[in-house]
């Protein structure tokens, strides 16, 4: 058969190569099937730290750095950086 393996060797690594396949395909649906999906609460906690998630809002010295910036660089008047500014600072 093979180089030297007999039939029934041939079988048995069949055997155990789809029974590996198997296990994997059933880990791989157990974790899709939980809640959250792959990276759910049973295997990572929420995010942390600073800036996390792309709903983080910017820190508000940040933004009237970034505001007076664009002032510097004229892209903005000075009433639209007085208003932004009142309304950042309006947002506290």
């Amino acid at each position: 058969m093979v180089r030297g393996l007999s039939v029934w060797h041939v079988a048995m690594l069949l055997l155990v190569l789809l029974a590996v396949v198997g296990v994997v395909v059933a880990v791989a649906l157990a974790v899709a099937r939980r809640p959250g999906g792959p990276s759910g609460p049973a295997l990572a906690g929420p995010p942390t730290g600073p800036g996390v998630g792309p709903t983080s809002p910017p820190a508000v010295a940040d933004r009237l750095a970034e505001l007076d910036d664009l002032l510097r660089r004229g892209a903005i008047t000075s009433q639209e950086h007085e208003a932004t500014r009142a309304r950042i600072l309006g947002d506290l």
